[in-house]
């Protein structure tokens, strides 16, 4: 069985980059997914889930 990672900080700390590198480094090895900010005029207005594999979701 794989082990679990679950990386959490500050905003704009770079938990997302450090995240697509791994992924791109271990093709077929991670999964899961990250969240990426959406905004309106300056405000958020929710949340988009990307998959490792490239899926999104809102």
């Amino acid at each position: 069985m794989g082990k679990t990672v679950l990386l959490t900080g500050r905003p704009r700390v770079g938990k997302t980059t450090i995240i697509k590198d791994l992924a791109a480094r271990l093709p077929g090895k991670a999964g899961g997914f990250y969240t990426e900010e959406m905004r309106d005029a300056g405000e958020r207005v929710g949340f988009r889930l990307v998959t490792l594999d490239g899926r999104e979701g809102i």
